[in-house]
Formats: C-alpha cells, structure tokens, sequence
C-alpha cells in the first residue's frame, strides 16, 4: 500500500466534525448544576450546624466551666481547632 491509498482508508472512517459551541453549552450547564447543588449543600450543612450548635450551647457552657476551664489555655484551644480541621479535610476531598 501507498501513502495515498492508506490516507485515503484512514480518511475513510474519519469521526464526525465536533460542535464546540454546543459542547461548550453542555458542559457550562453540568457544572453550573453541579455549582448549584453543592451551594445549595453547603449551605445546608451550615444552617444544620448553626441549629445544633444553638441547641447545645448552653450544655457547651456547662461543660466549659466544668471541665475545659483549667485547659484553656489559647495554645491548646488553637491546636484543638486546628486538628479539628485537619481532620475533616479528608471528608471535603472525598465529596467530590
């Protein structure tokens, strides 16, 4: 076989001409659906949390004077803080 003839087979089976503008539509409209989806996520979570933190807090308040009183120093409170986010970073990763 020559280069024509094998340009000519390969050419043959060529795929279809693509439509950018329309693939560009379809993937504007899944991530803007996916954008919508994890706003409307968190912001759920986050009134979830502000509802139970508002229930528990006078409990909070009890066991702060009662037990984290002596500790609170503002080095411990900020290493607590700290792993508390860092251990929740594998669970954000893992939404998506």
């Amino acid at each position: 076989m020559d280069d024509i003839s094998l340009t000519a087979l390969l050419n043959a089976d060529a795929p279809p001409a693509q439509d950018m503008r329309f693939s560009l539509a379809v993937m504007t409209r899944i991530e803007q659906r996916q954008f919508r989806r994890n706003l409307l996520r968190n912001v759920l979570a986050g009134g979830t949390a502000t509802l139970v933190l508002v229930l528990v807090a006078p409990t909070l308040n009890l066991v702060w004077k009662d037990i984290a009183a002596p500790l609170s120093n503002n080095m411990i409170i900020a290493a607590l803080l700290l792993a508390g986010g860092v251990m929740t970073l594998p669970w954000i990763a893992q939404r998506d």
